[in-house]
């Protein structure tokens, strides 16, 4: 009986979140923002096909906070993009949207904005700033709008574990746990952080890693809002291993993944052998634009 509990307990937290409401919020205000007018906190992820397949386009997803100071509300839009290439294009424009459904919302534009990107490795960190960041940026500048922005990588594939001096009862290292000098870059800004319970096998901490930043974040600062947003994820009452913004994204991106397949299931062998440019581009106009009733809600959790 109590696992039946446990189970519709985790499925209304689901349907609450679904349907616009509110499962977790911080009682104090986030680090460092807190005192700030707007902020909007923005996840972006890229889902790649799998070795086999050579046609599917892969899928990125773009999550960006529509309320503040809560900032535990999504609106996410998704894109087609080349296949198996991490680059997202459209980038700006999808963000753009995000900004403009965050205006129409809040009545104001977010003084501040917090990227979140990931999956991209340390040699794709030039692609992430002088492609992905200057198309944001030259998007918001069509608008008149300059925001300031900062732009965090978020890392999980990695073989850095952490372990306690004195084992605990499972041996791994308690939520919040930091690490931020010698086995860290000598000179750029990254950290580790392990935000979530370990309750079986070895924890995994997630390597974050500061490229650009126009708020003057210090280290601490910043460490503390990554670990207090990820008490704000929508399905979970513990906090999770990984950023909300970048957790959404990536849940995004696959649900995006299952359209595509859902759609060339019903086609014909001869049109799954199209090439990944003009999958995409034949795709963009209308399959992946999500439907206005759920384009700013949490369908995806």
């Amino acid at each position: 009986m109590k696992e039946n509990d446990q189970y519709i307990a985790n499925l209304v937290l689901k349907i609450n979140a679904k349907l616009g409401g509110s499962n977790t919020e911080l009682s104090d205000k986030l680090p460092y923002f807190g005192n700030e007018n707007h902020v909007m906190f923005i996840g972006a992820d890229v889902n790649h096909p799998g070795a086999q397949n050579t046609t599917s386009p892969s899928i990125a997803a773009v999550v960006g906070t529509i309320n503040w100071p809560a900032a535990n509300r999504y609106a996410a839009r998704v894109r087609p993009q080349y296949h198996r290439k991490e680059n997202i294009l459209n980038f700006g424009d999808m963000c753009l949207e995000l900004v403009e459904c965050y205006s129409r919302l809040n009545k104001m534009k977010p003084e501040k904005i917090v990227i979140f990107r990931d999956g991209v490795s340390e040699g794709q960190f030039d692609m992430v700033l002088n492609e992905e960041l200057m198309d944001i940026m030259k998007a918001f500048k069509s608008i008149n709008y300059t925001p300031t922005i900062t732009l965090i990588v978020a890392q999980k594939r990695h073989q850095t574990r952490l372990f306690p001096g004195d084992e605990g009862s499972t041996g791994n290292v308690s939520p919040g746990t930091v690490v931020d000098t010698t086995i860290v870059h000598p000179s750029e800004y990254d950290f580790y952080l392990c935000s979530h319970y370990g309750s079986l096998g070895t924890s995994k901490p997630t390597h974050y890693y500061v490229l650009r930043d126009e708020h003057g974040l210090s280290s601490d600062d910043l460490q503390k809002l990554i670990y207090n947003m990820c008490f704000t994820f929508a399905r979970c009452t513990k906090p999770v291993s990984l950023v909300p913004p970048v957790y959404y994204a990536d849940l995004v991106a696959y649900r995006g993944s299952l359209y595509h397949e859902a759609v060339m299931e019903g086609q014909p062998p001869s049109s799954r052998t199209s090439s990944s440019l003009s999958a995409a581009a034949s795709l963009e106009e209308g399959f992946f634009k999500l439907h206005a009733d759920l384009e700013n809600i949490m369908f995806f959790v």
